[in-house]
C-alpha cells in the first residue's frame, strides 16, 4: 500500500498545488493504464481531508487496482472564478493531464470518476455535468448540492460555512444570478453527469438537497440510508457507493 503527497505547478491556479495520492499497490503491470478516482474535498478543507479515510481508501485502491487522487481546490467550489482562479478547468483537464504524465492513468472517460463529500459533491456533480466527454461517473456522498440556496444569503440565512457574500460574488460574479444558470445543479442549463451514484444518509442536513437532485437526475443510482453521519457512518456510505462502481 502506498500513499504520498505530491506538489506541482498549475497554470489554471496561477500557483503550485498539493494533492494526496493513493496507489493500487506496488505490482503495477507494465503498459497498463489504471482507472482514477478524483476526490473533491469539502469547501474549507483540503486534500488532507482524504487522510481521514486512509484505511478505507488505501485498502480500496490496492484491492480494486485504481488510483485515488485528491487535489487542492481551496474554497472554489470547483468554479472558474469571476475574480480568481480557473478551478473547473483545473480539475477537469489540467490536473488529470499532470498526473497522467506522472503515473499510468487511463484517459478514457469510463475510467475516470469524480467523488465528492459534502460541498465537494456539488463540485463533483458540476464538473461531471459540464464535462461528460471526460468523466462518466459522479459519486456524491452526503452532498451539499443546492448552491443557489447558499447564494441567496444573507437574505434567507443560508450559507456555506467557509463562504461570505463577497467571496460568493468573487466566485460567481453576482451570486444572485446563480439560480437557474449552469452553476445551479437543479437547472436544465447545468445538465447531469452520464452516470451518478447519489449516496446520502437521511440523517444528513443535506438529505433534502439529495431528494430534489434525484427528482431531476432520474437516472441516478440512489443509495439513501439511515446511517449515522459520524465519520464511521460516512466511511460506510462511501464504501457502499464505491462498491456500486468497482
Amino acid at each position: 500500500m502506498a500513499h504520498i503527497e505530491v506538489n506541482a505547478m498549475s497554470v489554471k491556479l496561477f500557483s503550485t498545488f498539493e494533492a494526496e495520492v493513493f496507489f493500487p499497490g506496488p505490482d503495477l503491470e507494465a503498459g497498463k493504464k489504471y482507472p482514477a478516482v478524483w476526490f473533491i474535498h469539502p469547501d474549507g478543507t483540503g486534500p488532507v481531508e482524504l487522510e481521514r479515510y486512509t484505511d478505507l481508501l488505501d485498502g480500496y485502491a490496492e484491492k480494486k487496482k485504481i488510483f485515488i487522487i485528491a487535489p487542492d481546490i481551496s474554497h472554489s467550489l470547483c468554479t472558474d472564478m469571476a475574480w480568481g482562479t480557473w478551478n473547473e478547468q483545473f480539475i477537469a483537464r489540467e490536473c488529470p493531464g499532470i498526473f497522467r504524465f506522472m503515473y499510468p492513468l487511463s484517459g478514457a472517460p469510463e475510467d475516470n470518476y469524480l467523488l465528492g463529500i459534502g460541498s465537494g459533491a456539488y463540485g463533483a456533480a458540476k464538473v461531471a455535468s459540464h464535462n461528460r466527454d471526460l468523466f462518466r461517473t459522479a459519486i456524491l456522498v452526503n452532498g451539499e448540492l443546492d448552491v443557489a440556496a447558499k447564494c441567496r444569503m444573507p437574505e434567507d440565512g443560508e450559507r456555506f460555512s467557509c463562504q461570505t457574500a463577497d467571496s460568493l460574488d468573487a466566485l460567481f460574479g453576482d451570486r444572485k444570478t446563480v439560480e437557474g444558470g449552469r452553476e445551479d445543479l437543479y437547472a436544465e442549463s447545468c445538465g447531469i453527469p452520464v452516470k451518478t451514484i447519489l449516496a446520502c444518509s437521511r440523517q444528513s442536513p443535506w438529505y433534502p438537497d439529495n431528494q430534489r437532485y434525484a427528482e431531476k437526475n432520474t437516472g441516478a443510482e440512489v443509495l439513501f440510508t439511515d446511517d449515522e453521519i459520524s465519520h464511521q457512518g460516512v466511511c460506510r456510505l462511501m464504501k457502499q457507493a464505491l462498491d456500486k462502481i468497482f
